[in-house]
């Protein structure tokens, strides 16, 4: 179990903004020199068991949110 699972989980239920890796990094109030590619990898990997994918995006301002994926896609 990664340590952020839980904190994660809890942001993309709550959040009613799009899901964003930004978004996540602000909320789990992850320090500037750990923000890396090791960090989106793991924040993805989680997302991606939460059966989101990544999806470009005019709306966000990284230019990709993570959209849930219904049943059946």
């Amino acid at each position: 179990d990664d340590p952020w699972d839980d904190r994660i989980d809890a942001y993309v239920r709550e959040s009613i903004l799009p899901v964003t890796l930004s978004r996540i990094i602000a909320a789990l109030d992850i320090p500037v020199a750990q923000q890396n590619q090791s960090t989106s990898r793991r924040i993805g990997a989680r997302l991606r068991r939460l059966g989101y994918e990544k999806k470009r995006s005019r709306r966000v301002d990284d230019g990709y949110e993570w959209i849930r994926k219904e049943p059946g896609e």
